[in-house]
C-alpha cells in the first residue's frame, strides 16, 4: 500500500528487548551488519519504544555518537509503535525508496499509524480471547480438584485423576501408578473401568514408572527425544512397542 522496499514487525519479548516477529525483504533493504551501524538502528527502535511516537528518518541519517539513533540504510525509514490501549507492545518498521516530498512522506507515516491502530485492536481482542481461555482452564482445574478430593480412597482418586485428568491435559491416555512394595504399580488407566494388573503391558508400565521414580527426574520420550539413560532405554522401548505410542511422558 505504501510501495515499500521492505518492512518488519517487532514485538517486545522482555522488558525492553525487541524480537523480530515477521519481516519482508529485510535482505533487500540491507539492514546493517557492522556493530556501530547496528547499534544506531537498535537505538532508533528503542527511542520509538520509549517515546511511543511515530518517527520518519531519512536515509543515512545518524547521530554524532556511535550509539546515537540513526538510519544507516539507503531507504526512508518509518517506525510506528504498536499499542494495546496505552501500552506499547512493539513497533512496525517500514523501509521506502527515498522519493516524494515531505507531504507525501508524512502521508505514508499517517497511513502506517492507522494500520498500527487496527493491529492494536487485533492484539487487544486476541489478548481478551487468551484471558477468556485461561479463565476457562482455571475453572476446569478447580472443578477437577473438587472432584479429585470428593472421596479419599486411592482407587477413587486414581480413577478421577486418570479420566478427568486426560481431558484436562488433552492427551490420548493417562495412567496413574502408586507406590507399593518398594516400587510402583499401575492403579488406573483412562478409559478402562477395570484393570488386569497381571497383563504384560500393565506390569511393564509399573516397572517403567518405578525406574523413572528412582531417577528423581521426569522422563520425556518423543520423536525428538534425547538419548535415554541406559537403565530406562529398554523399558521405554518395550513400552512404546507394546502401546504404539509416539510420545510418552512420565512425571
Amino acid at each position: 500500500a505504501v510501495a515499500a522496499a521492505g518492512g518488519g514487525r517487532w514485538l517486545l519479548a522482555g522488558k525492553r528487548r525487541l524480537q523480530l516477529a515477521y519481516q519482508v525483504s529485510f535482505v533487500r533493504v540491507g539492514l546493517p551488519t557492522e556493530k556501530a551501524e547496528r547499534a544506531q538502528h537498535e537505538a532508533l527502535l528503542g527511542r520509538v519504544l520509549e517515546t511511543g511516537k511515530p518517527i520518519l528518518v531519512p536515509p543515512h541519517a545518524r547521530g554524532a555518537e556511535e550509539s546515537a539513533p540513526g538510519n544507516p540504510t539507503q531507504f526512508l525509514l518509518l517506525a510506528v509503535p504498536l499499542r494495546i490501549d496505552q501500552e506499547v507492545i512493539g513497533l512496525l518498521e517500514v523501509f521506502q525508496p527515498a522519493r516524494g516530498g515531505p507531504t507525501t512522506q508524512r502521508g505514508f507515516l499517517r497511513f502506517a499509524a492507522q494500520m498500527c491502530d487496527l493491529a492494536g485492536e487485533y492484539y487487544k481482542s486476541r489478548q481478551l480471547r487468551e484471558y477468556g481461555r485461561r479463565a476457562e482452564q482455571w475453572e476446569g482445574l478447580e472443578k477437577f480438584l473438587q472432584q479429585l478430593y470428593r472421596r479419599l480412597s486411592v482407587a477413587d482418586a486414581a480413577f478421577t485423576l486418570a479420566n478427568d485428568g486426560r481431558r484436562l491435559i488433552e492427551c490420548d491416555r493417562l495412567t496413574v501408578a502408586v507406590p507399593r512394595r518398594g516400587g510402583y504399580e499401575v492403579e488406573c488407566v483412562s478409559g478402562l473401568d477395570s484393570l488386569d494388573r497381571r497383563a504384560a503391558q500393565v506390569k511393564l508400565l509399573g516397572e517403567l514408572a518405578s525406574a523413572v521414580a528412582r531417577t528423581g527426574e521426569p522422563l520425556w520420550f518423543g520423536e525428538n527425544a534425547a538419548e535415554l539413560p541406559p537403565q530406562l532405554e529398554t523399558l521405554v522401548q518395550q513400552s512404546v512397542d507394546a502401546s504404539h505410542a509416539r510420545r510418552m511422558v512420565i512425571v
